[in-house]
Order: C-alpha cells, then sequence, then structure tokens
C-alpha cells in the first residue's frame, strides 16, 4: 500500500512541485486547498481533492478540518507550503503530531522567524551584515537619524510591498500609509542594489543542513522586487556561511530561504529576510539536483538522510507567465520579444509528461496578481 501524504495550498505553483516529487516517489497524494483554481488538482499525480477554509481568514476553521483529515486519513506526512498554513500547523504541532508527521519547526522558532524584526536583531547580535534599521521612530527622532533613501517594510506581512522614500517629507507620507494598510512597520537604509542571491535549504530536526541550492534573481515581477521570474543558480561561499549561521542560532527546522541583497558599494552581502516556508523558485533548487520535497519527506518520517549540499551551477529556470508579465510591463517592450520565446531556459510549471497545470496556470497567476 502506498503511503499517504497531505500537501496544502494547492492553489500555489510551489505546492506543485511537492505533488510531482511525491508522485514520482510513489506516494499516495492528496492535494488541499482554498479555491477550486488549483494547480495541485490539475496535476496527474494528484489521486484525491479536498477544498477547505482559507487559513489566513479563519484559522481555526482551518484546524478543525487539518485535525479532521489527520485522525481520518492517517497520512505519513503533512506538508504546509504557506506563511499561513505554516503558522497554524506550527502554533498546533504538538495536537498534530498525535497522528502524522509535522515538518515545521516549534512554534517559538517560527514566530520569531516570522515576524521580521526579529531576525533582523539576530543578525546584529551575531555579526551578520544587514542593512541598518530602526524599529520604532517618532517624527522628532526620524527627522534627526534617517539618511535618505530609506526603505519602509512592513513588520509580520511578507509579499506585501514596500515604500521607498527619497526625502523626509515623502517618508512622514508613506510611513503613517503603511502603517494604516499593513500594521507595524519598520525602517532601513536603502541598499544600492548590487543583485539580490537567495540561500534556499532545507535543516533536519538537529538544526543541520541537508540539502542546499543558492540562486541569483536575473528578474522580478516588479521594478522593487516582489516574485523572481528568472533565477540561475550559483556558487558563493560566503552567503552559505551566513545563512547557515543565522538558521542554527534560530535553532531551525524544515525549508526556508534567506535573502540576501549585495550591497554595490562594497560588494558586501547584506541579509535582508528569512521566508521561513517553501519558496516560489523551487522548481530551479530541484533541477540543479536535489528532490528537495522528498529529502524532507525522509527526514519528517525518520529516515536516515546523508546530507548532500552539492548542486548544479549555472542552471536556470523561469515562471512563464510572471515573465510574460514582466517583459511585457517593462520598457523596451520590443526589445523583449525573443527573451519571450527563449525556450533553452527551464520552466517551472511547464512538463511534457504533466501539461494540465500549464493551462490552469493563467487563472492561478491572475488571481494572484489582481488580489494582492
Amino acid at each position: 500500500m502506498k503511503k499517504k501524504v497531505l500537501v496544502t495550498d494547492g492553489e500555489k505553483r510551489i505546492s506543485l512541485n511537492l505533488v510531482r516529487s511525491f508522485g514520482k516517489n510513489n506516494l499516495d497524494i492528496t492535494v488541499g486547498s482554498a479555491s477550486v483554481y488549483s494547480l495541485g488538482f490539475s496535476s496527474r499525480y494528484c489521486n484525491h481533492k479536498t477544498l477547505y477554509t482559507s487559513p489566513r481568514r479563519n484559522p481555526d476553521e482551518f484546524l478543525k478540518y487539518l485535525l479532521k483529515m489527520v485522525q481520518k486519513h492517517r497520512f505519513e506526512c503533512i506538508f504546509p507550503i504557506r506563511e499561513n498554513t505554516s503558522k497554524v500547523m506550527s502554533k498546533h504541532k504538538k495536537e498534530l503530531s498525535k497522528y502524522t508527521n509535522v515538518p515545521v519547526p516549534d512554534y517559538n522558532i517560527f514566530y520569531d522567524a516570522y515576524h521580521k524584526e526579529i531576525p533582523l536583531k539576530i543578525t546584529t547580535k551575531n555579526g551578520i551584515p544587514c542593512a541598518k534599521t530602526y524599529f520604532e521612530l517618532d517624527e522628532l527622532k526620524a527627522k534627526e537619524e534617517l539618511e535618505f533613501p530609506v526603505v519602509i517594510k512592513s513588520s509580520i506581512k511578507h509579499g506585501c510591498g514596500i515604500a521607498i522614500c527619497q526625502t523626509y517629507d515623502e517618508f512622514k507620507e508613506k510611513y503613517y500609509k503603511m502603517k494604516k494598510k499593513h500594521g507595524e512597520c519598520f525602517v532601513q537604509d536603502f541598499i544600492p542594489n548590487g543583485g539580490e542571491i537567495g540561500v534556499y535549504s532545507i535543516f533536519n530536526k538537529n538544526s543541520e543542513p541537508v540539502a542546499l541550492s543558492v540562486q541569483k534573481r536575473i528578474r522580478t515581477i516588479y521594478p522593487y522586487g516582489g516574485i523572481s521570474t528568472l533565477r540561475e543558480t550559483i556558487k558563493n561561499d560566503r552567503v552559505i556561511e551566513l545563512a547557515f549561521k543565522f538558521l542554527k542560532k534560530l535553532k531551525w527546522y524544515g525549508p526556508s530561504m534567506i535573502e540576501f541583497k549585495i550591497d554595490a558599494r562594497n560588494n558586501i552581502p547584506k541579509f535582508m529576510e528569512i521566508n521561513p516556508r517553501w519558496w516560489g523558485s523551487l522548481a530551479l533548487s530541484i533541477l540543479s539536483g536535489t528532490d528537495f520535497p522528498y529529502v524532507l519527506y525522509k527526514v519528517a518520517t525518520g529516515e536516515k538522510v546523508t546530507p548532500n549540499l552539492n548542486y548544479k551551477t549555472g542552471v536556470k529556470c523561469r515562471s512563464f507567465y510572471p515573465d510574460l508579465f514582466c517583459l511585457l510591463k517593462s520598457k523596451g517592450r520590443l526589445k523583449n520579444i525573443p527573451m519571450i520565446f527563449d525556450t533553452k531556459t527551464n520552466f517551472d510549471i511547464l512538463s511534457l509528461k504533466d501539461p494540465l497545470p500549464m493551462f490552469i496556470a493563467p487563472i492561478t497567476f491572475s488571481i494572484e496578481v489582481f488580489t494582492r
């Protein structure tokens, strides 16, 4: 009999990577989603489909759903994809672990990673370079201390955009707008962009790395960043060293992405944030040589996993519809046309062995972009 797993957030392209990985490894896969427009549902590897209440809108109802599912189906393992599902599973890990394996850190550790101010304080204490950060600012302090330009970011919301301010008057206007829209915010010195690099890894239950890839962003959906639409695997020992130092201090378990920005003024990699979950460019990490989802499955279920921190460099992967949106939206659209038809680069979703998700992807991408 096949061993059973539950993958949540089926509407996200990340979940599709897990579904395909587990399908190829002969697991019985249930895909859960808060939307009928689900990439995971459309995969040939999806054995069972289930809809649930959005954990962002009603985490209590989502928890009831989870407990009912794990008690009834006795999954070998359950996998959250996004922050909201990870948060619920981490917070209620003890209850869920009576019935299944839950590869997420304990809630106090997840909380520290999720609230962006805490990782920045950890980096400062441990000599990990980051932008100068201001956590509490009144008008007088801001006027006296800030050196412009600066960047305003939400303290707890991920993927919600940022505000770049060139003057104090611009800062004053945008700071209060950001706080009203996103809650508590912090302010950082602006780092001239010399490149954006992510360290993508899985840490086991002893906070030791067992899988790794490093990627640089080539294109992003917005000028300030956001979703990466084209990236490439690279070698950079310095960012690996800094990321592992941070994750060990945090006592991390599970998947994560540590984002660095290279300071163009001095070429120093500066810590930006941790995404305490699977990452949008997971397909590229898998293409670079390691089946990340299946590695975590084996770690979670107690199989012996030999750490493999080697990966192929120079591998490129793009998210076709977001990249198309990026190229058509940017300046010099006509010059970008050849890049639209680049077939030498790998794709996040397109697969001849599993073709249907490619046709569902425009719907899920439109929902993601226009409901942000």
